[in-house]
């Protein structure tokens, strides 16, 4: 899969996460807000409750396993928080038009494309 529609998926994702980052922030003003903590309580919860994010349900992405299942809460976390780490490196993985990012590759899991079943 091209990483143009995860980017994209990720940069939505982004957006609303600093949406409520700031009416987070406007409303509890006296208290310390981690925008990392934020990304990584988004992410685990949007897959708890929906399965996928906001941005990847718009660009009909679901992350699977690879035995095409949905990822632990553990796994998704640290896919998760592997992302935040290897962020440097995903420039690195786009040039270089590796199949899987790093963080994909440790987690073993891949984010597909209409991966939706409508029944």
């Amino acid at each position: 899969m091209r990483y143009s529609l995860r980017c994209l998926a990720r940069l939505l994702d982004a957006l609303l996460i600093a949406l409520i980052f700031l009416l987070l922030k406007k409303f509890f003003s006296q208290a310390t807000l981690n925008p990392v903590f934020l990304f990584l309580l988004y992410n685990i919860l949007a897959g708890i409750f929906g399965g996928t994010t906001l941005g990847k349900f718009v660009f009909s992405l679901k992350l699977l396993t690879e035995q095409q299942e949905a990822p632990s809460i553990f796994i998704r976390s640290l896919r998760e928080g592997l992302f935040l780490l290897c962020l440097p490196l995903l420039l690195l993985n786009w040039i270089s038009g590796a199949p899987l990012p790093l963080h994909d590759r440790i987690c073993h899991t891949r984010v597909v494309r209409n991966a939706f079943e409508t029944s």
